[in-house]
């Protein structure tokens, strides 16, 4: 519920929103023209409005709301409810937060507009003495932050309805700046891989500013430090940021401003640390806990979905927020370590297991493509040579599809054609020596007319000798896994911040996790052909825990029979090598948005270029 005089002021720049959205070109003359009719003393009874005179009209007003910290107002003229919308409660708590201190932490559920909430409170904040400001974003990488938090504050800069005047105003690629002072300005700042992030806030602290005092702000510069996905950011960056704050006091509060905000995962990273209620985790309660004060000193914000309007209300209130359909998702499976990160904006307990595929995800993977061309046969095998394992294959083939068909028979066409995986079956085979298994994987990819360069065995332990065997013999292009092996230096998808060994603990987590991806996003579809009950099991119940700051590692297959009390997982590990064959050796760059086929991939067909690599058959017509 707003204030009164709050709610007075919004009512108002609604009005003169919606005067400025009555025409694209003429809006911001009905806007100007409603300011000096409605809320000026004496109104003038007649004026020729030129655009010029309109904008700095209306920004004079934006800027009196901005000056008074009328956040929601100045939001609602500048922007509408289409680029931001302010009113969902999770917002308004984080601009809360950040107008009353200065040391923020918010640890929140997947999609709650924790930092989009905040790049709209610092944009703001920046207008308010645009000159005499200085905002760094830090993220881990660039790419990460341009399509996150600094892309949603260029986009709040390019669409706002109006901006205040400014000398040698530059819109730069990773900075905004009001003038020729690069010391002021919203920066991007990002830490090359692997090193510490010491320097990168070197000598940030306020000072003097250049003419005359303002009014509010004194005669110091201000200087504000955002950190998305906090949990990645390296030690360095905490290290300046502590230095950064150590010139603060009363005196000169709101000058600096240090927020972060992550999906809490792993309570010892070093955001998890800083969160820490002072008495302790168990001091506080998931059910009952909301903001508390950390042991550090830092106010820490927790924004739960289950509180929100859309989880509450059982609709869409608010779009783009977690919807109730996704909450209950992840409740659905239990209250793994991912429920309680995604869902409840809480740091799992020690230990806490999470999911890695759904049972929704194996039930959306099941149906048959549509290739619109050549298509390329693979296959991957988890050898087993004694015990309880068993050697188990997949086979597949992939191409250029425009869609496919799901098990009720309606075809579903993709946006546009992308490079899909299809599973057409899984066999056991039967357990033998070196020579014997090497031989009858030999002899099924023959029948099958697939290359050796589409063939990928476990090389783990004994796996090594038929792996050497078949390089030998059949080719030297066939691909090995050996699971003890460090994640590779690869994006699983086109558009990941992060390579798989910044994410995984191992090789045998990144091939999880890939398969994973590839289910979620579309890239892989399972045949209904042949049953595979089996393997939906191995996939919904396979786990996975936070191992080191940042890492995740999957469950053992030792760990997964005991806790399950089921065999060996055989079929999920033939099938996320038959994945990771695809990644390695298809050129194909699958993503979460726009799927970009490969640049071997001409029109409706594969390249010659491909099609000579991979020794394609056409299996299109079967």
């Amino acid at each position: 519920m707003l204030k009164p005089a709050v709610a007075k002021l919004v009512a108002i720049a609604e009005k003169i929103r919606a005067e400025a959205d009555r025409d694209e070109e003429r809006g911001i003359l009905y806007a100007a023209h409603w300011i000096l009719t409605h809320l000026t003393a004496n109104p003038p009874q007649s004026l020729e409005i030129r655009p010029e005179i309109a904008r700095n009209v209306v920004w004079g007003y934006v800027d009196t709301l901005l000056q008074g910290d009328q956040f929601e107002a100045a939001a609602t003229i500048l922007w509408g409810g289409e680029t931001y919308n302010w009113r969902p409660e999770s917002s308004r708590e984080v601009w809360r937060c950040l107008f009353q201190h200065d040391k923020l932490l918010v640890q929140g559920a997947g999609a709650m507009g924790k930092s989009f909430g905040a790049a709209a409170f610092f944009y703001l904040s920046w207008l308010q003495d645009p000159c005499n400001t200085s905002i760094k974003v830090i993220s881990l990488t660039a790419e990460h932050a341009e399509r996150n938090i600094f892309a949603s504050i260029k986009n709040f800069h390019r669409t706002a309805l109006v901006k205040p005047p400014m000398d040698n105003s530059e819109d730069l690629v990773k900075s905004i700046q009001a003038n020729s002072d690069s010391k002021q300005g919203i920066h991007l700042v990002a830490i090359p891989k692997g090193e510490s992030g010491f320097g990168v806030l070197r000598g940030f602290h306020p000072s003097p500013r250049h003419g005359k005092a303002h009014n509010r702000f004194g005669k110091l510069t201000r200087n504000f430090v955002i950190l998305d996905e906090a949990e990645e950011i390296p030690a360095g960056v905490w290290e300046g940021c502590y230095n950064l704050l150590s010139t603060a006091d009363t005196k000169n509060a709101g000058h600096i401003k240090v927020f972060a905000a992550s999906n809490p995962k792993d309570r010892t990273s070093h955001f998890g640390r800083l969160c820490e209620p002072k008495r302790g985790w168990g001091s506080i309660d998931c059910e009952e806990d909301y903001e508390w004060r950390s042991r550090d000193g830092w106010h820490v914000l927790r924004l739960d979905a289950a509180r929100s309007e859309n989880v509450m209300e059982k609709r869409v209130v608010y779009p783009g927020l977690q919807t109730y359909e996704g909450f209950m998702n992840y409740e659905s499976r239990g209250r793994t370590g991912e429920y309680f990160t995604m869902a409840r904006g809480w740091f799992p307990q020690e230990g806490v297991s999470m999911a890695i595929i759904t049972p929704a995800m194996m039930d959306n993977a099941v149906g048959i493509v549509r290739f619109v061309g050549n298509v390329v046969p693979l296959a991957s095998f988890d050898l087993a040579l004694e015990g309880n394992d068993q050697l188990m294959c997949t086979y597949g083939r992939f191409g250029l599809s425009d869609g496919w068909t799901p098990l009720s028979g309606k075809f579903q066409a993709f946006d546009k054609p992308r490079v899909v995986v299809q599973v057409d079956s899984q066999m056991p085979f039967p357990k033998g020596d070196t020579v014997k298994q090497t031989q009858a994987i030999m002899r099924f990819c023959n029948q099958m007319k697939i290359g050796a360069g589409w063939v990928c065995v476990d090389r783990t332990g004994n796996g090594s000798g038929v792996h050497d065997n078949l390089k030998n013999i059949f080719g030297p292009e066939v691909m090995g896994v050996n699971y003890s092996e460090a994640a590779t230096d690869t994006h699983v998808l086109g558009d990941d911040t992060q390579k798989a060994n910044e994410m995984y603990n191992g090789v045998v987590t990144e091939l999880i996790f890939g398969l994973g991806k590839f289910i979620e996003f579309g890239y892989l579809k399972i045949s209904p052909g042949f049953r595979h009950e089996e393997l939906v099991k191995q996939a919904t119940g396979r786990r996975y825990k936070q191992k080191g700051r940042g890492l995740v590692r999957v469950e053992a297959k030792a760990e997964y029979c005991k806790r399950t009390r089921q065999p060996s997982p055989d079929a999920l590990d033939s099938l996320s090598l038959l994945v990771f064959l695809f990644r390695q050796r298809s050129g194909s760059v699958p993503t979460m948005t726009t799927p970009k086929p490969t640049r071997e991939f001409q029109g409706k067909q594969f390249s010659q270029t491909l099609i000579d690599k991979a020794g394609f058959i056409d299996f299109s017509q079967d």
